[in-house]
């Protein structure tokens, strides 16, 4: 049996994930204009090159950037982002991304709350696949009480990988393909990252989790439900537990694509060399 094919064999589902420390304050909140708790940001770190300067970028869906939102951590307020701050990806994507990597609101140092966005789940799906366990980190605002911004965790299993041959409409009402998940989301996880993980043994005997970025939950699939009273049959549609997840991917492509977050980083690149010159 070819080495990748008795690696799979070896992976082993856990019931509960070790969740970093890094992952969870990593996770922010956001609140609408009438200080009501609105969806989920996160941060991500990206790095062109070996050696080179970190970039970071406050990641979020982009139907939760529709009006001014206030960025909380904890329940520290950060700071607030008004819609002509984000920048969007040309095509359908849920997401909106700002540059904070000089951003000095933020409470603790981003290399130790952030997800490397190079590490994270891509188009090759590796040990990705149906079935893997997931979490997702986010604002539960069905708590009603606005002055609750704890990030809560919720748990499930991936049931579609993401095929450019099928798209479903998404939370910015875009249709666009996406990662499927089996995950009780509810009101308040958009935006929240959804992370894959599994064991795989080392040489030693030990088991080893590994864990990455899936992508961003955006929005919950709907389920038609037949009901019939009187003679009269009523179809509505309803939210499932199935998550709609825009893939990890698509925050690298517009990290990369974006002329204007390409020109910042490339005037970090070239002050740090400067620095290190002198």
């Amino acid at each position: 049996m070819p080495r990748d094919e008795q690696l799979k064999s070896d992976v082993r589902q856990k019931a509960m994930p070790e969740i970093k420390r890094q992952y969870i304050d990593s996770v922010l909140t956001l609140s609408d204009s009438n200080r009501q708790p609105s969806g989920t940001a996160f941060i991500v770190e990206y790095t062109q090159r070996f050696g080179e300067p970190r970039h970071y970028y406050l990641s979020t869906c982009d139907h939760n950037t529709n009006q001014a939102i206030t960025i909380f951590s904890g329940d520290q307020e950060i700071q607030e982002f008004h819609p002509e701050e984000w920048h969007r990806p040309t095509g359908c994507d849920d997401i909106a991304i700002i540059d904070v990597t000089e951003n000095h609101s933020f409470p603790r140092h981003l290399s130790h709350m952030s997800f490397n966005i190079g590490e994270s789940v891509d188009r090759t799906r590796g040990f990705y696949d149906i079935g893997v366990d997931l979490y997702m980190l986010g604002l539960l605002v069905d708590d009603n009480d606005p002055s609750n911004y704890l990030i809560r965790a919720r748990f499930g299993n991936l049931s579609a990988f993401a095929d450019d041959r099928f798209v479903m409409e998404m939370g910015n009402k875009k249709k666009c393909p996406c990662h499927l998940a089996d995950m009780r989301s509810r009101g308040g996880f958009s935006g929240s990252p959804v992370i894959a993980y599994y064991e795989i043994p080392a040489l030693d005997g030990h088991v080893i989790q590994k864990s990455s970025l899936l992508g961003i939950h955006s929005a919950q699939h709907k389920e038609p439900v037949k009901t019939e009273e009187d003679g009269y049959v009523t179809v509505i549609s309803l939210p499932s537990s199935v998550s709609r997840i825009v893939p990890a991917w698509s925050i690298k492509d517009l990290i990369v694509s974006n002329e204007k977050l390409a020109d910042l980083r490339m005037e970090r690149i070239l002050a740090d060399s400067k620095s290190k010159n002198q």
